[in-house]
């Protein structure tokens, strides 16, 4: 048997271990980030179908508001200047409040995409009240709970996974710059 095989075999086996534990850790960092973007369209989701009515009525009164500043101007009831700065707020607020609008009208869509569905389906969001909505009681204390998120973490897993592979190949290398070391054995028998 060859000795320098056997322990590059061995370092080899074990560096292609470490890599399926990286992989493990980056399918559960994938799918870990999944549910935190599934979580996030959903309260996007569930805010937008408050908020829409609110943010439509608002919109509406921004723009009358301008449409009377822009007839104040024109009538000169107040400085030019000060009625130009007025609609210029005005229109930063329209701008603003229009943007908002717009990511309120995706967020189903979106939240519709994570879960497979067509962007256009209809679906009923199941929006807990603010009663049910207390904090949940915890079994462990806070920094506990940090340090175990910390240890758990799939990055960092991942990286230490990584790192013993770098290890592992300068011990390989180490191992190739050896002479070839081979042992044999076996029976052998004379009756002369």
């Amino acid at each position: 048997w060859n000795v320098l095989d056997f322990g590059l075999s061995y370092f080899g086996a074990k560096a292609q271990g470490n890599k399926a534990l990286a992989a493990e850790e980056r399918r559960r960092r994938v799918v870990a980030d999944i549910i935190r973007q599934t979580r996030t369209a959903y309260w996007n989701a569930v805010t937008a179908e408050r908020l829409k009515d609110r943010v439509s009525s608002t919109l509406a009164e921004a723009r009358q508001t301008l449409e009377y500043a822009r007839q104040t101007e024109q009538k000169r009831l107040v400085a030019p200047i000060l009625a130009l700065r007025y609609q210029r707020d005005l229109l930063n607020m329209v701008r603003q409040t229009e943007a908002l609008d717009n990511e309120l009208a995706q967020a189903k869509a979106r939240l519709a995409t994570l879960m497979n569905l067509p962007p256009s389906a209809d679906f009923q969001l199941a929006a807990p009240d603010a009663a049910t909505m207390a904090p949940p009681v915890l079994a462990y204390e806070l920094q506990d709970l940090e340090a175990l998120a910390m240890v758990r973490r799939p990055e960092l897993r991942e990286e230490s996974y990584l790192a013993g592979n770098a290890v592992l190949e300068t011990r390989m290398s180490l191992l190739r710059l050896l002479p070839n070391a081979s042992l044999f054995g076996g029976l052998n028998y004379d009756s002369n």
